[in-house]
């Protein structure tokens, strides 16, 4: 299998992943997977050295709004503020 993501077929990611894998996989940089890895935004890596692909996923979900409640159960309604139209202030 090519080493290069983008090369993959699409779910082929591995459950563990590098440093590397894992910056691409969430869509940045090593460096700033880095900081964010430090600063707790990411989970740090197993002893292995490898980050796992699930806690990388509930770490963006908890970003994105989509985990509130940390167990992958997407079971309360997110207010992205759009509105239907005619609908702008959320008023009928």
């Amino acid at each position: 299998m090519p080493r290069t993501p983008t090369a993959w077929p699409l779910g082929a990611l591995p459950r563990r992943m590098t440093r590397e894998l894992a910056a691409y996989y969430v869509g940045i940089s090593p460096t700033t997977f880095d900081h964010r890895v430090r600063d707790g935004v990411y989970p740090s890596a197993h002893p292995d050295g490898r980050y796992d692909r699930r806690a990388l996923d509930l770490a963006v979900d908890r970003q994105s709004g989509l985990d509130t409640n940390g167990t992958g159960a997407d079971d309360e309604p997110i207010d992205w503020g759009i509105r239907e139209p005619g609908n702008i202030n959320g008023a009928g």
